[in-house]
């Protein structure tokens, strides 16, 4: 027979069973704390969580509760996660590292000083997490020596994710300092594919062309391993740069064929092959603004509008005549993409008629 769901505890009886000889007890009050410690009147929940953090004999209900502190904003407990940073458990102690780079505290040195200290943990998730903290506690400036200084580490997870702070750190920069650059070279011979993936985006986004010739090899290669949001970066990068290369690998995607699990990425990669204008891609997005549902036309207006089919035009027009069809604002942001690319089609053809009689009446 099925019973009804127990309540959620009241802060008393949450306060009650955190100290409960059961674990799973413990870490069902524990959860109800997290919910009660939200804003001012949760004071009493939080010090619970910090005592339950730096006391209970759990390695269990002390990593949740590190979590729980960054999750009720505890900032008045950080003294008690830089503790748990030393945790013997090196679950807790990456919990911890979680919990320090969501809540801060960048002004206290001994937080600042337990990041830059674990970023050369023997433990390779400890180093994975500290380095997450670093960049956010200490930003770009202070944490990039850091950060270069993991290109090198043993593990592949943290060159990764030290790759994918690089890209946060300098991505957006006029040039990459020359450590940099030439790291990310090194990188592109990298033994994993998602380090070589992670090193040519960035160098990609500085229109270095080995770092494209990379990304290029990584979406052909049929068995490569790419994380889904590199993968994505990746093929939006072909539809920015035309990289005509990619297109074996982005018609692997976008065209299935009887594959029960097509790829993830099917309509960002025919959204690429349409901006490349492959004829059988862009027929297949205007085809989408007639799917059945309205999420898989509105997934079609918007890669309709990714892919610049200034010829859908005359339907999305149709479209934003019925909300029931798409999301009416993924309609009418597609209509005004799409009617600027044409008018500065028109302005460019334009331009270059008026130049072609100049130069008939010159002769």
């Amino acid at each position: 027979m099925l019973g009804l769901r127990p309540l959620p505890r009241t802060l008393p009886a949450a306060l009650r069973d955190i100290t409960h000889a059961r674990v799973e007890v413990r870490l069902s009050a524990l959860r109800d704390l997290a919910r009660l410690g939200q804003g001012q009147q949760g004071e009493a929940a939080r010090t619970a969580l910090a005592t339950a953090l730096t006391s209970d004999s759990s390695v269990a209900i002390r990593s949740e509760a590190a979590v729980a502190l960054a999750d009720t904003d505890a900032r008045e407990h950080l003294a008690a996660l830089v503790a748990a940073v030393d945790d013997a458990a090196p679950r807790v102690r990456q919990m911890a590292f979680v919990a320090l780079g969501e809540l801060g505290g960048s002004e206290r040195s001994d937080v600042a000083a337990a990041v830059r200290d674990a970023v050369r943990d023997p433990v390779a998730q400890i180093r994975f997490q500290a380095l997450i903290a670093a960049f956010k506690l200490l930003g770009a400036s202070e944490s990039g020596p850091l950060i270069r200084h993991a290109f090198g580490d043993a593990d592949d997870e943290v060159r990764y994710i030290a790759w994918r702070l690089a890209e946060d750190a300098w991505g957006g920069a006029d040039a990459l300092p020359e450590p940099v650059s030439a790291a990310a070279h090194r990188a592109l011979e990298d033994d994993s594919s998602a380090v070589r993936i992670a090193a040519a985006l960035l160098l990609s986004r500085h229109h270095d062309e080995a770092g494209e010739g990379m990304v290029v090899e990584l979406l052909n290669h049929p068995s490569a391993a790419l994380f889904p949001e590199d993968e994505q970066a990746a093929i939006e990068l072909c539809a920015e740069r035309a990289l005509s290369e990619a297109m074996p690998g982005l018609e692997r995607r976008a065209f299935p064929g009887w594959s029960f699990s097509p790829s993830p990425a099917r309509f960002s990669a025919l959204a690429a092959l349409a901006a490349l204008h492959h004829p059988r891609a862009r027929r297949e997005l205007l085809r989408g603004l007639g799917a059945w549902t309205r999420d898989a036309r509105t997934s079609a207006v918007a890669q309709v509008q990714r892919a610049g089919l200034v010829e859908a035009l005359g339907e999305l027009r149709r479209m934003a005549k019925d909300p029931t069809r798409a999301d009416p604002e993924v309609v009418s942001s597609a209509i005004a993409s799409l009617q600027r690319l044409r008018d500065e089609s028109t302005g460019d053809d334009a331009a270059r008629g008026a130049r072609a009689v100049v130069g008939d009446e010159a002769t």
